[in-house]
């Protein structure tokens, strides 16, 4: 029981000492004694509610900090795995990706398009395919089969 059903069941001893339910006067304040009562019990059951809330935010919270700890293991262990860029020590580096040699640039590479010397990026399955590369600038072939097509 809580404090405010407690305080609610001390008003209605207060009230059935008193003998005044017979009166006009006793039915209005037993009918708001038991409105107190009601509101006693509602308020009650939402702070079980919010309590268990809480447990649940607790138990997300202590999960979201065992993932935080497990990425720290996991960019330690890769660090460690390619110590030529990086000295394990990722916290400090400004950039985890450039220190451990995951740079999303690491996967492209530049080409000078032949016909309006833009520099072009492709990835290395792009090249290895059997397509032809197009110029994303000027759709010429960044590998022209004769020097004609250079000059289009």
């Amino acid at each position: 029981m809580g404090i405010i059903s407690e305080k609610v069941a001390y008003l209605r001893g207060l009230a059935d000492g008193l003998n005044v339910e017979n009166s006009e006067n006793g039915r209005v304040i037993k009918a708001i004694i038991d409105a107190l009562d009601a509101i006693a019990v509602s308020v009650e059951e939402h702070d079980e509610i919010f309590d268990e809330i809480d447990e649940t935010f607790d138990e997300i919270d202590e999960a979201f900090d065992d993932i935080d700890d497990r990425f720290e293991e996991i960019e330690d262990y890769l660090c460690e795995e390619d110590e030529d860029e990086c000295d394990g020590e990722c916290d400090d580096c400004d950039d985890f990706d450039d220190c451990c040699g995951f740079d999303d640039d690491d996967d492209f590479y530049e080409i000078e398009c032949p016909k309006c010397n833009e520099t072009v990026y492709f990835d290395k399955t792009m090249l290895e395919s059997d397509e032809d590369l197009i110029c994303p600038n000027c759709n010429a072939r960044i590998f022209p089969e004769d020097e004609e097509e250079i000059k289009e």
